[in-house]
């Protein structure tokens, strides 16, 4: 679960089916972009697409990627 404020949601905790970690800020629009703020790692992400039919499978791997690359 997330909670939202000042325009972008935020993580407190890691739900099991999360890709995110605490402290994660982010906000995904409907055609597909996303941006990702984490703190602790002191890096953000903007990623701009227009591909609503496959927003959250191209979100998922980014993060995914994207951490891997910082070893996580």
């Amino acid at each position: 679960p997330g909670r939202f404020g000042s325009g972008v949601a935020g993580r407190p905790s890691v739900p099991r089916t999360s890709s995110g970690p605490p402290g994660e800020l982010r906000w995904a629009g409907v055609g597909g972009s996303v941006f990702v703020s984490d703190p602790k790692d002191d890096m953000f992400v903007v990623f701009m697409v227009q591909t609503p039919s496959h927003r959250g499978r191209i979100q998922l791997e980014l993060k995914t990627l994207i951490y891997q690359a910082l070893g996580r």
